[in-house]
């Protein structure tokens, strides 16, 4: 068990919040907070509808109140709610895969409009991939020398 206090109020809250996800009342709310608004707000602003399944929480605020008080919340569905708490935003171009808030597209995308930079990041696979080789080849060729030497000066 471990006794560093960040640790255990982390553990608290996470204990909390369980109890809280778990309850009827919480189940009750979501449902009828997700019958109020079904679509996914971040697929609505590309455009696109698909249907929301975890009401967002975006402010501390929205929550100080309580986890039940949901009018404050935003409709996400489970691939944007994950991506919005691990700092990512739909890509605006292709509409399908995740960015870093600070990035113009997803990787897709920008592999897609620079084939010269994935080849290079290719070549420079390869040839990493031989230095290795190469690395673990003459530090087994040192250590086939050693024990030689150690067979040599034990007769």
């Amino acid at each position: 068990m471990t006794t560093n206090p960040q640790a255990i109020r982390t553990s608290n809250r996470r204990r909390a919040l369980g109890r809280t996800w778990s309850s009827k009342e919480w189940k009750v709310a979501r449902s009828a907070f997700l019958k109020a608004h079904p679509l996914c707000i971040l697929h609505l602003k590309m455009g696109m509808e698909r249907e929301a399944t975890h009401p967002h929480h975006p402010y501390v605020e929205s929550y100080k109140a309580g986890y039940m008080d949901l009018s404050r919340c935003m409709p996400l569905c489970a691939p944007c709610h994950t991506a919005l708490h691990h700092g990512l935003n739909l890509c605006p171009k292709c509409k399908e895969h995740y960015k870093r808030w600070d990035q113009p597209m997803c990787r897709h995308c920008f592999d897609k409009a620079h084939p010269e930079i994935v080849e290079a990041r290719e070549v420079a696979k390869v040839q990493w991939k031989k230095k290795q080789r190469e690395t673990r080849k003459a530090a087994r060729e040192r250590v086939k020398k050693r024990l030689a030497q150690k067979r040599g000066r034990s007769h």
